[in-house]
């Protein structure tokens, strides 16, 4: 189970990194 949460928490992780960098290049990029 904990290693499921993981994969799980990993997986979500990258694809709000993937949207957030897309978007914010997109619109407005808030870290730099």
């Amino acid at each position: 189970m904990a290693q499921q949460q993981v994969g799980v928490a990993r997986a979500l992780a990258a694809a709000v990194s993937r949207l957030r960098a897309g978007a914010g290049r997109a619109r407005r990029s808030p870290r730099a």
